[in-house]
Order: structure tokens, then C-alpha cells, then sequence
């Protein structure tokens, strides 16, 4: 298909535009990308602002927007921390994780789909937990 394209640009390219399917489908339910880590992190219990801007990669005043849409929407709910006025809880409602589990489900079937027509699954799997396993190394430096 990308004949002119090196495998190394060939993965590039395609992971910017797997980003973009991803993105087609969080917005399908009415969310964008940013909203869906941030749920999908908070799944795992109550944050602060920082923890949840870094973890999507964002600066702190584009989480805020964020967290602004996903409580705007119910998804989320704020506090302040009774130990420390400055810090901000937030956690998951009910219904964040109902279109968490909505969005996933979605992106489980674009990437079953695309898994399908590829001759060898399990080497695209293979690729991804290498890319999770360096990833991770560098982190923990």
C-alpha cells in the first residue's frame, strides 16, 4: 500500500492514523481521546490534576479543560483535599465508567477488525508489547 514508504515510516504513519481511528471512535460517543485516558487512568482510583496531566501528556491548564468537560458531562466528580486545600481529588462516577466501558468496547472492535485482515496477528501483538516494554523501561528511569 505505502510501497514508497520505509517500514520504519510505514509504522510512523500508521500510528498517527491508528490514533486517529481511536479518535473517530471516542468522538462516535461524544469524547475526545484526552477524555478517554483520563477515565480509563482514573478507572484505577482518585487522582490529583498533576498525576492526570501527566499521564495524558498535557500541561496542567489543558487538564483542567478536560476534567471541566468530563464533569460538565457526569463522567467525573471534584474535591478538595481535606489535608491540602490546594490539591484536587478527582474521581470516576458510575456513569464515566459506563462510557469508558462504551469507548472500549468500540475500539475493541476497530482493532479486532483491523487484526483480522492481517496475515499474522500475532507478530502486530508481538511489535506492541516490545513498543510497551521499552516504553516502560524508559519511564522508570
Amino acid at each position: 500500500m505505502y510501497a514508497k514508504l520505509e517500514q520504519w515510516e510505514v509504522v510512523l504513519k500508521g500510528s498517527k492514523k491508528f490514533r486517529k481511528l481511536l479518535q473517530r471512535e471516542a468522538e462516535k460517543l461524544g469524547l475526545s481521546y484526552t477524555e478517554v485516558q483520563t477515565l480509563y487512568f482514573l478507572k484505577e482510583g482518585e487522582k490529583n490534576v498533576t498525576t492526570l496531566a501527566n499521564y495524558a501528556d498535557v500541561n496542567k491548564s489543558t487538564m483542567v479543560e478536560v476534567l471541566d468537560k468530563l464533569e460538565e458531562k457526569g463522567y467525573i466528580t471534584r474535591e478538595r483535599d481535606p489535608s491540602d486545600r490546594r490539591v484536587v481529588i478527582v474521581k470516576i462516577t458510575g456513569e464515566g465508567i459506563k462510557i469508558l466501558e462504551q469507548v472500549r468496547e468500540k475500539y475493541k472492535e476497530l482493532i479486532l477488525n483491523l487484526l483480522s485482515k492481517v496475515k499474522d496477528p500475532s507478530c502486530v501483538v508481538e511489535f506492541f508489547n516490545l513498543l510497551i516494554e521499552e516504553a516502560e523501561k524508559e519511564e522508570s528511569k
